[in-house]
């Protein structure tokens, strides 16, 4: 039996196409890897590497406030700086999803990043043609060789994407005054949003929330062993959603803590096996 959150079902399929379409062009595992360097400034990584290149040095490091919604596609390489599919409900049938840029540092570490992997994509290669103009105004010495690669390179990544990835002047992921772009609020018929501290949200069917959250919309923080309990009441209850408000909660306060993190994370965990959220459960307990 399948299950929407297979992380092969996972991956956009806008950005398995171009993966499809290159890795047959390329040598090795690290010229793969290179082709989306020189173009987008990103490093494959995260759990994309692990559905493509089982066992990949490339897996990445999840931080404490990682969430399995985030679905980690390539990496910066630097400050753990990741970007990713935003995949708040996966038993929702989609062939693409919004981007984000998890920034682990950052005390709001999810921004968006693309609204679908097209708009996602443009914005990398605007700001990648940037720092290559930057570059080569710094280096004098410039290899000739290698800007050439990179225009060859984004003249292949238009031809797969089609005439809709025109790279634009300038990214379009920041607001006037220069800030992060923040992730859209979603909706489906019978399916609830509702915030969280984290910036991630928890989106899931009306029924799996009690109703103050369905009246309120609301995620409320407590002192510790008040939301343990609450997200304890709500999985007794059937209504995992509310559970995952909770221990989300408690997560974004109290995850940082060594002793108290594994507790809250298989709270989550078992919030997710309950909302059919299998791979999102199983990211969880490995953490």
């Amino acid at each position: 039996m399948t299950t929407g959150d297979e992380p092969g079902r996972l991956i956009p399929r806008p950005w398995l196409k171009l993966l499809q379409h290159v890795a047959p062009c390329v040598r090795s595992e690290d010229e793969f890897a290179r082709f989306f360097d020189e173009i987008l400034t990103m490093q494959l990584s995260g759990d994309l590497m692990g559905v493509l290149f089982p066992g990949s040095a490339w897996g990445g490091i999840k931080y404490s406030n990682w969430l399995p919604e985030f679905f980690v596609l390539a990496s910066m390489g630097v400050d753990g700086v990741s970007y990713g599919a935003v995949i708040r409900a996966p038993e929702l049938a989609a062939d693409d999803f919004p981007w984000g840029e998890f920034s682990p540092m950052d005390d709001e570490p999810i921004s968006l990043l693309g609204l679908d992997t097209l708009d996602a994509l443009r914005n990398l290669a605007a700001e990648a043609v940037l720092l290559r103009d930057d570059e080569l105004d710094d280096e004098e010495d410039a290899s000739e060789s290698d800007s050439a690669a990179k225009e060859l390179n984004l003249k292949v990544l238009g031809n797969v994407l089609g005439a809709a990835f025109a790279i634009p002047q300038k990214s379009s992921r920041f607001t006037a005054g220069g800030d992060f772009r923040k992730l859209p609020k979603p909706s489906h018929p019978g399916y609830l949003y509702v915030p969280t501290p984290d910036g991630m949200g928890v989106f899931a069917p009306d029924s799996a929330f009690e109703p103050t959250h369905r009246k309120s919309g609301k995620c409320r923080t407590a002192p510790l062993n008040d939301l343990i309990d609450a997200a304890s009441r709500a999985m007794a209850s059937s209504f995992p959603a509310s559970s995952l408000l909770y221990s989300r909660a408690a997560r974004w306060e109290y995850g940082f803590d060594k002793d108290l993190a594994p507790r809250i994370n298989l709270l989550i965990a078992d919030a997710y096996d309950a909302l059919g959220r299998h791979y999102f459960a199983s990211q969880m307990r490995a953490l």
